[in-house]
């Protein structure tokens, strides 16, 4: 196994890029749950050489990026192997190529684990597979990309959790595998469900929060799972089984459905961006900080058309045109700006932006196939800039030829 620097991706401040490879055990560094957001896939971004960046996915405390030639580059935490390259070292401040016998088209990540489709349709996962959320039949953690089986068709929307994993397939029926204590993977009886099984049909698109799902289903929202802090949209039970329309969204025209690492879920209909959940850090952007709050338009939108969502575990951005904003805690710097916690949109500061996604503390977007920029922790190297640090006060650079 070969832990190399990927040249292309040099952060232009970096200084002695390095891999740290400390074995033990994994830590959260303050990650709760699995990664959501809209990551990318432009179908006019450009790029040449090895690495025009296409799309961005974020875990608990790792970020992988795919190539417009279909490559796969993973870095940061990999105490569970999330980082699919043969071995469980704690973390790897420089990008890593993933080991795929053909192209990606499409990238997930969540809190511990990572998947990945071909181009071919072959689904791949690896990382923390404790209850069998890599989808392989088993529960020991999957060093390298392993291939999952049983689900019929090509794969078109595929979301991660803390600790289970579902996929959307072209015949628009939903499959989930993994945890399924809370009923978030949508069978009864709870336990693991190590292989996937069909959820239900005729759905559009999934995403998955910490330790609840939602997914859209001609036209209606549907969620399962969790609902202690309300992330399932209804009044009353901790756990939502089987799944139930959030209050007040039967029906809506929905363009986009995301779920973070944490306890909310966002949606964009008719232009707005709605939430509910988890507001403790006014990750909801209602001007206010609570909790178990029902679906809310955001009252206060920044100018522009919303072009993508990114919740965090206890933050949330937008792209408005080509700009950014966020909102919540920003305890790590995970707003990218210094300064305390927002209950409403602020702007990071960043133009021409393409896409962008959040992790449980840390942010990534990208402006061109060719450049990326991270904000946050950055504990485990998971901004790619060759060190571990403290946390910066604004977003950092890389470049790709």
């Amino acid at each position: 196994m070969r832990w190399a620097f990927l040249g292309p991706l040099v952060l232009l401040s970096a200084c002695g890029a390095r891999s740290s490879l400390p074995v033990g055990e994994e830590s959260d560094g303050g990650a709760t749950g699995g990664a959501g957001g809209d990551g990318g896939g432009g179908g006019d971004v450009g790029g040449g050489g090895v690495g025009g960046v296409e799309q961005v996915a974020l875990g608990g405390g790792h970020t992988c990026v795919r190539t417009v030639l279909g490559e796969v580059y993973c870095w940061g935490q990999n105490g569970s192997g999330q980082l699919g390259v043969m071995t469980i070292e704690g973390f790897s401040e420089v990008p890593v190529e993933v080991d795929l016998d053909a192209r990606a088209r499409l990238l997930a990540a969540g809190t511990y684990h990572t998947c990945a489709v071909l181009e071919d349709d072959r689904l791949f996962c690896w990382g923390k597979n404790g209850d069998g959320q890599v989808g392989n039949g088993e529960t020991s953690n999957a060093l390298a990309p392993i291939e999952v089986s049983g689900i019929d068709g090509p794969v078109v929307d595929l979301s991660l959790g803390e600790r289970h994993s579902c996929a959307v397939a072209v015949s628009g029926r939903l499959y989930c595998w993994g945890s399924n204590l809370l009923s978030q993977v949508g069978v009864p009886g709870g336990g693991v469900v190590t292989a996937p099984v069909i959820v239900d049909t005729k759905v559009g698109a999934v995403a998955l929060g910490a330790f609840h799902t939602c997914y859209v289903q001609e036209g209606l929202v549907r969620c399962m799972g969790a609902n202690d802090d309300g992330q399932c949209g209804v009044e009353g039970p901790d756990v939502v089984f089987p799944p139930m329309t959030p209050a007040g969204l039967e029906p809506v025209s929905l363009s986009r459905i995301v779920s973070g690492p944490g306890r909310h879920t966002c949606i964009e209909s008719a232009g707005q961006i709605w939430c509910w959940g988890d507001n403790d850090s006014g990750q909801l952007g209602l001007g206010f900080s609570s909790n178990r709050e029902p679906p809310t338009p955001l009252p206060n939108p920044p100018a522009g058309e919303v072009r993508a969502i990114a919740p965090g575990t206890a933050h949330t951005c937008a792209l408005y045109n080509d700009a950014p904003f966020c909102w919540g805690d920003n305890f790590s710097g995970q707003l990218g700006f210094p300064g305390p916690a927002t209950d409403f949109p602020i702007k990071v500061g960043l133009e021409k932006i393409i896409a962008l996604d959040g992790g449980s503390v840390h942010t990534c977007a990208y402006a061109s196939a060719t450049e990326i920029w991270c904000w946050g922790t950055n504990a485990f190297g998971q901004l790619g800039n060759g060190e571990t640090s403290d946390v910066p006060s604004a977003p950092v650079k890389v470049e790709l030829p």
